[in-house]
């Protein structure tokens, strides 16, 4: 089945293309890895504690560098509030390439989908992963 996605111009353009072709468009290079992202079209509002504590959710799973990767939820202001992320590496990489990556990756969720209520980043060459929403997702039978 094939996937669709909806681009919005400053125009009040509308443009409904294949899913596959904006993963192709929205990648960053940086000088050894190359990451593609997604990000969810919906902001937080301002103050809202769930993106500082998404993003700490992350750094938290990206210290654990376990076969299969690391789910998680975290309660952020109170019942109904949480987020859930995901932070997946290459255990059979070497260290210094596993940190640079989550490193990296972490930069690009913050600079090309700042103020988002949910995103993802992966390393084109499999390195590295991680997401964050605002619902439980599953991920190749892990659920968060």
């Amino acid at each position: 089945m094939e996937r669709w996605m909806r681009l919005r111009s400053s125009y009040n353009i509308t443009l409904t293309v294949p899913l596959i072709i904006i993963l192709h468009m929205i990648t960053h290079t940086t000088q050894q890895f190359t990451f593609m992202y997604i990000c969810n079209k919906e902001k937080f509002d301002d103050g809202d504690l769930r993106l500082p504590c998404a993003y700490s959710l992350l750094e938290i799973l990206s210290r654990y560098r376990i076969e299969g990767g690391m789910p998680g939820k975290q309660e952020c202001a109170g019942p109904d509030s949480g987020v859930y992320g995901y932070v997946w590496v290459d255990v059979t990489r070497r260290e210094a390439d596993i940190a640079d990556c989550v490193s990296l990756a972490e930069a690009v969720l913050k600079d090309h989908c700042p103020n988002r209520k949910g995103a993802q980043v992966n390393e084109t060459t499999g390195i590295c992963r991680m997401r964050y929403e605002l619902y439980s997702f599953t991920i190749a039978g892990t659920t968060t």
